[in-house]
């Protein structure tokens, strides 16, 4: 591999994980709006690598006393809904 196409190998992987970090705190901010009330419900849509931060966002849900799951609607891009849990 050449150095340029190696360059492009790890810009990309940055990129990757920059996403998945954006994601990361798009999620953690959606939990704190509902922990501390100030939503009822946040729908994140068109993060990239929601799924794939799923598990953590639950765990991370849980101790702020939040819902967090997966919506899958037909046809719809998969969200991540952060709730209050119902009474």
């Amino acid at each position: 591999m050449d150095s340029t196409s190696s360059r492009r190998v790890r810009h990309g992987r940055r990129l990757s994980v920059a996403s998945l970090d954006r994601d990361r705190a798009s999620i953690s901010s959606g939990i704190a709006l509902v922990a501390r009330q100030q939503a009822r419900r946040v729908v994140l849509v068109g993060l990239r690598g929601g799924e794939r931060l799923l598990a953590d966002a639950v765990a991370e849900g849980l101790a702020a006393g939040v819902l967090v799951r997966l919506d899958r609607r037909d046809g719809a891009a998969p969200a991540i809904v952060v709730s209050r849990p119902e009474l």
